[in-house]
């Protein structure tokens, strides 16, 4: 059970990062003139990508689908 523990908590951290890296990339290329808001809308829709496509993403757990 310790093992699935600590693969579970790695899988985790592997996704903080990734979402993270992919945070910076997307401000680095970010349109500076709109807003803050309109800014931070556009991030976490890239991060997130299409909603058509969330479900068939295999990297995703179903609770994160259904938030």
């Amino acid at each position: 059970m310790a093992k699935t523990d600590t693969s579970d908590h790695r899988i985790l951290v592997q996704r903080a990062r990734a979402a993270h890296l992919a945070g910076k990339a997307i401000d680095e290329r970010a349109d500076n003139s709109a807003n803050g808001d309109d800014q931070a809308m556009r991030r976490q829709r890239l991060i997130e990508g299409p909603s058509e496509f969330r479900a068939a993403r295999v990297d995703r757990s179903r609770k994160a689908l259904d938030r």
